[in-house]
C-alpha cells in the first residue's frame, strides 16, 4: 500500500507547482495595463502553461510557467501574427527558457523594453510560441488584454 500512495504524490507534485505558479503570477500583477496568454499543445504535444504580461516604466514584464515539456532545448518567442494555427513559429528568434525541472516544468521571468501592451509597439494580439530546437513549436497562446 505504500508504494501505492508514493505513486499518487508523483502525479500531485506537478499539479501543485502548476497551481503555485498560477497563483504566484495573479500576485505578482501591478496596477500597470496587463494581458496574458494561455499556452495550448500544437503538434500532438501535451504543453501547457500561463504567460502573465504587465507594463511597467522599464518595460514589459513577463511571467511564465510551462509544463509538460521534454528534457530538450525550448525557446519562448512573440510572434507577429495572432493564430496560432496560422504559423509554425519559425521565422522568429526568442528568449531562451530555463532548463526543465524533472518535471517537464519551466518558470521565464523577463522584461520585454521597448515593447508596450498598448499604443504602437504593442504585443496585445500577438502569437506567443514554446519553442523546441530546432524550430518545433509545442505551444502557443494569444495575448489579450485582462
Amino acid at each position: 500500500m505504500k508504494g501505492h500512495v508514493a505513486r499518487g504524490y508523483d502525479r500531485l507534485i506537478p499539479l501543485c507547482a502548476a497551481l503555485f505558479a498560477m497563483l504566484l503570477l495573479n500576485a505578482c500583477a501591478s496596477t500597470g495595463p496587463s494581458a496574458e496568454a494561455l499556452l495550448a499543445p500544437v503538434r500532438g504535444t501535451t504543453t501547457t502553461g500561463r504567460v502573465a504580461f504587465v507594463q511597467r516604466d522599464d518595460g514589459v514584464h513577463v511571467e511564465g510557467y510551462v509544463a509538460g515539456l521534454a528534457p530538450v532545448v525550448h525557446d519562448f518567442l512573440i510572434h507577429e501574427k495572432g493564430d496560432c494555427s496560422a504559423s509554425d513559429g519559425s521565422r522568429s528568434s526568442g528568449l531562451p527558457l530555463p532548463a526543465t525541472d524533472a518535471y517537464g516544468n519551466a518558470k521565464l521571468v523577463a522584461v520585454l523594453r521597448g515593447l508596450t501592451l498598448q499604443g504602437e509597439k504593442s504585443i496585445v494580439g500577438k502569437e506567443v510560441f514554446v519553442r523546441a530546437a530546432p524550430h518545433t513549436p509545442v505551444a502557443c497562446g494569444v495575448i489579450i488584454k485582462r
